[in-house]
Order: C-alpha cells, then sequence, then structure tokens
C-alpha cells in the first residue's frame, strides 16, 4: 500500500463514521424527544385529571346559597375549566402563555408561584413520612433525644453563673 492509498482510506473510514455518528446522534434525539412527548402527555393529563377532581371536590362543598358556596362553585368552575384546556393544549403553548403572564403581572405571577410552592408543601407534608421536624426529615432520621440531628450528643445545660462576691 502506498501511502496516498492510506491516506484515503482513512479519510474514508472517518466519513463513514462521521457519517453513521450523525445517524445515531438523530435517531437519539427522536427517540429523546418522543419520551419527553409521552412524558409531559402523562404528566399534564394527571394534572388534568388532579384538577377534575379537586372541582368536585369543591362542588360536593356547595351546598346551601350562601357567599362561600357560591365563590366555591366558581372557583370549581374555573379548576375544571382549566384543567380541560390543559390537556388540550401542548407543553410549549402552555410555557409560552406562562412566560407572557408573567411578564404582563409579575405580582400575580409570583403571588401564584408562591401559593403553589405553600400548596406543594402542604401536600408533601400530609403525604411524607413519619419523621418529625425538618432537621430529621432533612438527615433521613429520626431524632434521638439527648442528640443532635447529626447524632452528636448533645452537651448538659450549664447552670447560670452566680454573681456573688467571692471573700
Amino acid at each position: 500500500m502506498t501511502q496516498e492509498t492510506v491516506k484515503k482510506t482513512v479519510e474514508e473510514a472517518a466519513r463513514v463514521a462521521s457519517d453513521t455518528a450523525a445517524e445515531a446522534l438523530g435517531s437519539a434525539k427522536k427517540e429523546a424527544a418522543a419520551v419527553a412527548g409521552r412524558a409531559s402527555a402523562a404528566g399534564k393529563d394527571m394534572v388534568s385529571d388532579q384538577g377534575l377532581k379537586l372541582a368536585e371536590k369543591l362542588r360536593a362543598g356547595t351546598g346551601t346559597d350562601d357567599l362561600q358556596s357560591r365563590i366555591l362553585g366558581v372557583v370549581a368552575g374555573s379548576v375544571a375549566e382549566l384543567s380541560e384546556d390543559l390537556r388540550g393544549r401542548s407543553l410549549s403553548s402552555l410555557v409560552d402563555d406562562t412566560e407572557r403572564f408573567a411578564r404582563r403581572h409579575p405580582g400575580a405571577f409570583v403571588a401564584g408561584a408562591a401559593l403553589a410552592g405553600f400548596a406543594l408543601a402542604r401536600f408533601a407534608r400530609a403525604s411524607g413520612g413519619s419523621a418529625s421536624g425538618p432537621a430529621s426529615r432533612a438527615s433521613g432520621s429520626a431524632s434521638v433525644p439527648g442528640q443532635w440531628p447529626s447524632g452528636t450528643p448533645a452537651s448538659k445545660p450549664t447552670e447560670p453563673a452566680r454573681l456573688e462576691p467571692q471573700p
């Protein structure tokens, strides 16, 4: 083999490897997009279903004709409408609408985000484990009396200093 033949063979092998890698990358991107699409659709459906269940529970709380019942009825209708709207839209359009709303009404957006955070925290606490206190939940173990959450023994409390004159 001459040097020219080796060079052509190496160039051809590099081109074939590059083409194969590009095809593999393209198919991996398509597969990742498909998986992400299925996951986002499943997540949207789950949130929509939970919204519809919440609307049903709110409607169940409307029994009398007082102001609270009417407000619950309006809120239930809005939640149900939002849930159905969520089911019929793409994730990108929801993100775009959220961004537009946040730019137009930043205070309302922050308040809504805070409210959603509090609701999520309450839900997580209600469905959480049996450990008590934030330190024990963070470390993953229940606290032991006489020890700090890290497991180090707590020191005994010291007696207050006496301010009596010494003879």
